[in-house]
């Protein structure tokens, strides 16, 4: 075979095998030379539309944010109630603030400039899940104080709300400070009735005799001794004991109450003491005695 004749023949059997490539992958040969990467597709005046895989719903919190505790939130929003408190921040401001809370935050409105208040300080905040408690450390013009904020917390799908606030009381912050006006007795009258009223209780109880009693005129031990008191073993066991007692005037005298309990029964030992010959002294026993 001539030369010629075999050049033709292998150009031949390279376009056949070209063909059967191009059959199997379903494209064309390509034409560039070796080593030379074809240039990508151009994408200019088409539009690429990809589908989102999201599967989360609107409003619900995203997989993988953390999400805030009730305590977290509660204080969050006690601090910021502190200063919505002295009408340094707007109630659309509160956060986590449910609109139910917000309108009530709202209606009840930032503290009166009539107190003037001179600060207002978040000191506590204790509760657990949805009951929480936010106490304030106050400072106005009669001194310092202390008031106390209830928040009632509701999980929602995207965390803990505040759904409702019991803000301070303003009827004690606005009433004017008042003194105990109840009459405690002179000190020694105090001391006389709870000294007698002790021994008292010893001779009822069985535990000590009629001359155990003590701060008392002479004519009570022969009145009490007239009628001596028989105690059953099981009352003579128990422990009686001054719970409390108030002093209350009675023209000069003092009327002592005494309220007793032994731990079966709780009662009253009413005497009255008076002034007898320069001491103060048990005169007579009440109703209860």
């Amino acid at each position: 075979m001539s030369r010629p004749a075999r050049i033709l023949g292998r150009w031949l059997l390279f376009a056949i095998c070209g063909l059967a490539v191009a059959s199997v992958t379903g494209r064309p040969a390509s034409s560039s030379p070796p080593g030379r990467r074809a240039a990508a597709p151009s994408t200019a005046g088409s539009t690429i539309t990809t589908r989102s895989t999201t599967t989360t719903p609107p409003g619900t919190r995203a997989k993988g944010t953390p999400r805030a505790g009730a305590r977290t939130v509660a204080t969050a929003f006690a601090a910021a109630y502190a200063r919505y408190l002295q009408s340094a921040l707007p109630a659309d401001r509160l956060p986590a603030c449910s609109p139910a809370a917000r309108a009530i935050v709202t209606q009840s409105g930032p503290l009166p400039a009539r107190l003037a208040i001179r600060q207002l300080r978040l000191t506590a905040v204790n509760g657990a899940r949805g009951s929480w408690a936010a106490r304030f450390a106050i400072l106005d013009r009669r001194g310092r104080g202390e008031v106390s904020a209830e928040l009632v917390l509701t999980p929602t799908p995207t965390g803990w709300e505040v759904a409702e606030v019991v803000g301070p009381d303003l009827d004690t912050l606005l009433a004017p400070p008042t003194r105990d006006v109840r009459p405690t007795g002179p000190p020694a009258a105090r001391r006389v009735a709870l000294e007698f009223t002790d021994s008292y209780l010893a001779y009822t109880y069985g535990h000590a005799g009629i001359e155990a009693l003590r701060d008392l005129t002479r004519k009570l031990p022969a009145m009490l001794g007239q009628q001596p008191p028989r105690v059953p073993e099981g009352i003579r066991r128990l422990d009686p004991r001054v719970a409390s007692l108030a002093l209350s005037p009675r023209g000069t005298e003092w009327l002592a109450g005494a309220n007793v309990t032994d731990g079966r029964n709780t009662y009253q030992v009413i005497s009255v003491v008076g002034r007898v010959g320069g001491r103060w002294l048990v005169v007579a026993l009440g109703p209860g005695g």
